[in-house]
């Protein structure tokens, strides 16, 4: 999951209004919609990334800015959606 996660920050430094100024804050409990200003644009961009890394699509319930607003969370939600789709 470390791999999840080193991906998925720099991806948010790749669309955080502040850029990489973001990094020195960017920690993985970090609320990105609050401390560095993502909004729902920023994270539809995010989760189309997330997507296209993983190869799945993240189910549109799962598709809540709560889910995805700190580094931990959204890799709460890639391993929910991978393990789902391991049931099948």
């Amino acid at each position: 999951m470390q791999n999840y996660k080193d991906v998925i920050r720099k991806y948010i430094l790749e669309i955080s209004p502040q850029g990489n100024n973001s990094n020195d804050i960017l920690e993985n409990d970090t609320n990105i919609i609050e401390e560095l200003g993502i909004d729902s644009i920023n994270m539809i961009t995010l989760v189309v990334k997330i997507e296209e890394m993983l190869g799945l699509e993240i189910p549109d319930e799962a598709l809540i800015m709560e889910n995805f607003s700190t580094i931990n969370k959204i890799c709460e939600q890639i391993k929910i959606i991978v393990n789902k789709s391991e049931e099948v």
